[in-house]
């Protein structure tokens, strides 16, 4: 699920200051991880992990290397992101964003 209001943006920033509404999107959207998550199967692949995170695979490669994304190895190009890690994942996320809020 995608937060694209930009009236609803637009109003948080005039009311909080400049970049006050993209803040609160991108926290609510981390926040919201389990409902980002439905309808994906048990088993995610690269370019679904990607879209999910709002980025591409070369990213989600490089987050599984440096050991902040566990994957599952099939063969020696193959990975698959179990739904519960990447949500685990989104949850740290907003852990990290939610301090900018305050």
């Amino acid at each position: 699920m995608r937060l694209t209001t930009s009236g609803f943006q637009t109003a948080l920033e005039d009311f909080l200051g400049a970049d006050t509404g993209a803040k609160v999107l991108a926290y609510a959207a981390t926040h919201r991880a389990g409902e980002q998550l439905a309808g994906y199967p048990t088993l995610l692949t690269v370019a679904e992990v990607a879209e999910v995170l709002c980025t591409d695979a070369e990213t989600v490669l490089s987050m599984t290397g440096d050991d902040m994304l566990p994957a599952i190895e099939i063969g020696a190009s193959i990975r698959r992101y179990r739904r519960e890690d990447v949500h685990n994942y989104l949850r740290f996320l907003s852990g990290n964003r939610a301090s900018a809020l305050g």
